[in-house]
């Protein structure tokens, strides 16, 4: 917008110009700033309207994960229904997430189409990114597919998951009953407050399933084998360690791969 925070200083443009060409989303660029104390604090939303307005000649959309050269409209904001009963918020969730090990984050990458999904559940201490294909956006499918996924877990990766306020998790309820895992949800249109599994799926996004592939792009095989190779990628972050590796490293009991070319899931021995 015209007198904009970002328009009146070109040093924070080139900031902001700098740390996109380093794939930071302007989400992780807003809270670097504002972690770091800077005096060119901004709202992600700042960002958006920044990069789609006034900045637009300069493309720098090509550094986002979907890369539109439109943005698409943003939601109302208008309060929502309480729609998933006995929820509990993000803000009640310990701040021994940020370092323990065992707690996750759900959500679902939906097809071009009106039916079919990837489930993606991502760990938050050794970014392991675990999940499946859904063949409709139901919360009986989706919950079903999380239990087969946990059950085979060890019982210290099953601490927590942290969902977004999509109706694939209205019966979450049921985790809670057959695992004891404590169970949070986001406040409304906040993807940042789990941008753990929302950055693997802009990975999952930019690298192997774009926006406009249909529930017949992929095969639930292909799903895993996309995962596998996210998770056995080493990482600066893991110390160059693989995500599946540093998920071993953590777990509590041995653990076995089984068909390491097509599938992520660790299962007991």
């Amino acid at each position: 917008a015209p007198g904009s925070k970002i328009e009146r200083s070109r040093d924070l443009q080139t900031l902001i110009e700098d740390m996109l060409a380093m794939e930071m989303s302007p989400d992780a660029i807003a809270h670097r700033l504002k972690q770091e104390g800077s005096c060119h604090a901004i709202s992600h939303e700042s960002i958006y309207k920044w990069i789609y307005g006034v900045a637009y000649e300069r493309a720098l959309y090509r550094y986002l994960y979907r890369r539109k050269r439109r943005r698409g409209r943003r939601p109302c904001l208008k309060a929502p229904r309480e729609r998933i009963p006995d929820r509990v918020s993000v803000h009640e969730r310990p701040a021994t997430v940020r370092e323990e090990f065992g707690h996750w984050e759900a959500d679902t990458l939906h097809f071009a189409g009106r039916s079919g999904a990837v489930l993606t559940l991502y760990e938050r201490k050794s970014k392991l990114l675990l999940g499946a294909k859904l063949h409709s956006r139901s919360s009986t499918e989706t919950i079903d597919n999380l239990v087969t996924i946990l059950e085979k877990l060890p019982e210290n990766a099953l601490k927590s998951i942290t969902f977004d306020n999509g109706l694939e998790f209205y019966n979450y309820r049921l985790l809670k009953e057959k695992f004891g895992i404590a169970t949070y949800f986001c406040d409304p249109y906040s993807p940042w407050q789990k941008g753990g599994v929302e950055n693997a799926n802009g990975l999952l996004r930019g690298r192997y399933i774009p926006k406009h592939f249909t529930e017949n792009d992929v095969t639930a095989t292909q799903v895993q084998t996309f995962m596998a190779r996210i998770n056995h990628t080493p990482r600066k972050s893991l110390h160059y360690l693989s995500p599946m590796e540093s998920f071993l490293l953590f777990s509590s009991c041995s653990v076995k791969l089984f068909n390491f070319n097509s599938a992520c899931v660790a299962l007991r021995v």
